[in-house]
């Protein structure tokens, strides 16, 4: 049978959360669509569950094993070669696709003859929930709505687009995603937005006060966008998305993680201090340059 739809999942130390991902992804109502694993360098048992699954479901599961660990942009960008899909679409290995997820996804794709669908999605923390709908704020331009086009894994995109295109995902490991999608919005898609949500983000505990400098790697993947709006002619069209996104990235979600750490960490807000100026000599170099000091030549 004809495969339409693969969904690429990036693997990596995820054996807590990957079966009830699996669970949800192999029982996903369309029935001819592909799950690409892709196992990057996990040493936790994951990689034996994704070989596992590939034996089990021929055909249906395909693995992906990276000789060395590429990180999660680069991981996507090898499931998005093995796939079989006219269409591909994402999941990480540790949320909660909906069972009609790829269903629904790929009827607006065939109804609307989009290259790239568009649906909404819940986000659940330990102590908050919310809901992001693509269909709502209908007045504001769908390039300003960095709230629906920030993550990729609720979104299906046309495959041939993505390669004539040229349309990749950065090796930076922060707001990868959210470049990838921006790419896809310059090349001037047909966009379809679907009403439900189809995808439930966990948002897991983690250190937040490692966290600052892992943001230069943000400013890596701004200037990829940065290089990538450049040569097609359209970053003058997207400069005020572009500086939304810079403030954003590099400088309001960085204060707020300092202001966390400060509250919860009080203790060390002097090691905290030390741990910000190297990020803010980054943010200056990227500032004045477009690239910052350790991104190379």
């Amino acid at each position: 049978m004809p495969v339409t739809v693969s969904v690429v999942v990036p693997v990596r130390n995820a054996i807590r959360y990957l079966a009830q991902t699996m669970e949800v992804l192999l029982a996903q109502t369309l029935a001819d669509a592909e799950i690409v694993l892709v196992d990057d360098g996990s040493d936790d048992g994951s990689g034996e569950m994704c070989r596992a699954w590939a034996r089990e479901h021929p055909g249906r599961v395909t693995l992906v094993t990276p000789a060395n660990p590429v990180g999660t942009g680069r991981a996507r960008q090898l499931g998005i070669a093995a796939a079989s899909g006219e269409y591909v679409a994402f999941a990480d290995a540790d949320d909660i696709p909906a069972p009609d997820m790829l269903e629904t996804l790929h009827h607006a794709a065939l109804r609307h003859g989009a290259d790239m669908v568009i649906a909404g999605y819940a986000v659940h923390r330990r102590a908050t929930s919310f809901t992001v709908r693509a269909d709502e704020r209908p007045g504001t331009p769908l390039r300003h709505r960095t709230d629906i086009l920030a993550p990729v894994w609720n979104k299906l995109f046309r495959k041939e687009f993505l390669l004539a295109n040229d349309i990749t995902f950065p090796a930076s490991k922060m707001f990868e995603d959210g470049v990838f999608v921006y790419k896809a919005l310059a090349c001037g898609p047909r966009v379809a937005l679907c009403p439900g949500v189809v995808y439930t983000y966990i948002r897991r505990d983690h250190s937040v006060s490692s966290d600052i400098m892992m943001r230069c790697e943000a400013m890596d993947s701004l200037a990829d966008l940065r290089a990538f709006l450049k040569k097609r002619g359209v970053f003058r069209d997207f400069l005020a998305v572009y500086a939304r996104l810079v403030f954003l990235h590099c400088v309001y979600y960085p204060a707020c993680l300092v202001g966390i750490d400060s509250v919860w960490h009080g203790h060390r807000r002097m090691e905290n201090l030390r741990n910000v100026l190297p990020y803010l000599r980054e943010l200056l170099c990227f500032i004045m340059t477009g690239r910052r000091s350790g991104a190379g030549a």
